[in-house]
């Protein structure tokens, strides 16, 4: 695999730009930190950070199909830039005035990933929460005024991984030796 690791005193960055079989690494990771942690496993989306279009309408039917539970809520995208980037890594005018909205779902074991991953979240960025530490209803409130504030708290998840489809990267929280290891042997 053509993925570069960054590894950093508090987190780790992999790098996936080059490789051909991204969506297919994506989707390892999220089904090997689904599968393998311990308590709930909170899924967020921010519809702003996209490669593709898909309706708040759709990915709700999608969502409700699988049996999943979740909550959304409109964000004002002028004030908000996509998780710790501006807003000027897009500029598909035709998406400009679209509605925007985050979504917190909560992802269980026996989810169908494969489902999810390959109808939209591998055209969107999303983040996991791994064993967090308040209520959904929350959560998506912070999420939702301040997501950098959320993301990566360890006072709100034990440890959070960040994939964006748009820059072909994924942040980790550092230690997650397990998630570490499994990466570093799908790379060889």
């Amino acid at each position: 695999m053509k993925i570069k690791i960054m590894k950093r005193e508090k987190d780790y960055i992999v790098e996936y730009a080059r490789e051909k079989n991204m969506h297919e690494l994506r989707l390892k990771v999220l089904e090997f930190l689904v599968q393998n942690s311990e308590g709930a496993v909170f899924l967020y989306i921010d519809t702003n950070s996209k490669m593709e279009y898909i309706s708040i309408k759709a990915i709700g039917q999608l969502l409700d199909e699988c049996g999943i539970q979740y909550r959304k809520e409109p964000v004002e995208k002028a004030k908000r830039g996509a998780f710790g980037f501006a807003n000027f890594l897009k500029s598909n005018k035709k998406n400009k005035n679209l509605p925007e909205n985050i979504i917190l779902a909560e992802v269980q074991k026996n989810a169908p990933l494969r489902d999810l991953y390959d109808k939209f979240l591998r055209f969107y960025d999303y983040a996991l929460g791994i064993k967090p530490a308040k209520k959904m209803d929350e959560l998506i409130l912070r999420l939702k005024m301040d997501a950098t504030d959320v993301l990566f708290n360890k006072d709100v998840f034990t440890n959070t991984l960040y994939d964006s489809i748009v820059i072909k990267r994924m942040r980790m929280d550092a230690p997650y030796t397990q998630l570490e290891n499994f990466i570093s042997n799908i790379k060889n």
